[in-house]
């Protein structure tokens, strides 16, 4: 046999065991590949998870078609109208009734009248007080010329209203004890007050009148409010009040634009009902 042969038998199984070592090698890592790219998390596009910066995770998904942002980056609000969230079960209704909200034919300006609260000045009359509200501006009284001292007004207020009716609503306060045995006091001071102003379809003006009766204190009042026109003022309206008491009668009587007495209303009942008995 030729040792030269024999000798390279060694050297040709070497080459090969180190080839099959490379192969398998290389086997092994083209398998590492393969599952390393099969565990691997697919990447998701920037603004479709939460936030990563500092606060609260954000929920909010880029819309359809908006560039991507990057990390980090404040989500662009839409330009779109926020809907309105249904309210939960038992909820209060959070919108105006039909009949108060407001509607192209509304007024721009209405009066601003405060809420009717009790103040701390009094009227002091002969045996009875009212208690003046708050938002009532004392006036002067004063004698028109020719009248009787006995007919002046006992105490006059002046209740603002707002720049939409400049005219300010009117209250004077009167007493006529001479009058306390006239058998029909009040019938006849409703008839007289309701003749002062007409209504355009001309209707009596009575007819269209809200009258009624209560209890105030030791007295009977008796209270009515109309509108309707003055002569050639439109739109004009009235409260009228007869305060019936032993040493009576008295009268309250307010005057003023139609949209000032509706507004005023209220503070004029309270002040009727303040009646109490002087010590």
């Amino acid at each position: 046999m030729n040792p030269v042969v024999r000798r390279s038998q060694p050297l040709t199984r070497a080459g090969g065991g180190r080839l099959q070592r490379r192969v398998t090698a290389l086997l092994i890592l083209v398998l590492a590949s393969i599952g390393a790219c099969r565990n691997k998390p697919t990447p998701i596009e920037p603004g479709t998870t939460n936030a990563t910066h500092d606060g609260p995770p954000s929920s909010a998904v880029a819309p359809a078609g908006a560039p991507a942002l990057p990390p980090g980056h404040p989500p662009i609000p839409s330009t779109a109208a926020p809907e309105s969230p249904a309210p939960p079960p038992g909820a209060p209704a959070t919108s105006l009734p039909a009949d108060e909200a407001p509607t192209a034919t509304q007024p721009a300006e209405q009066p601003l009248v405060p809420v009717p609260i009790p103040g701390t000045q009094q009227t002091k009359l002969e045996g009875i007080t009212l208690t003046v509200p708050q938002g009532w501006v004392a006036q002067p009284v004063r004698l028109s010329a020719g009248m009787p001292a006995a007919l002046a007004p006992k105490a006059v207020y002046r209740l603002a209203t707002g720049p939409g009716d400049p005219n300010p609503v009117n209250v004077r306060v009167s007493h006529f004890p001479e009058m306390r045995a006239k058998a029909d006091l009040v019938q006849s001071n409703l008839d007289r007050w309701h003749g002062l102003l007409q209504q355009p379809d001309g209707r009596p003006t009575a007819q269209v009148a809200r009258t009624e009766t209560f209890e105030a204190g030791p007295c009977r009042v008796t209270v009515t409010h109309f509108t309707g026109n003055l002569g050639s003022l439109h739109n004009q309206g009235m409260i009228g009040a007869i305060i019936e008491h032993p040493n009576g009668p008295f009268f309250v009587r307010a005057n003023g634009s139609a949209a000032g007495i509706e507004a005023w209303k209220p503070h004029v009942y309270l002040y009727l009902k303040s009646v109490r008995a002087s010590e």
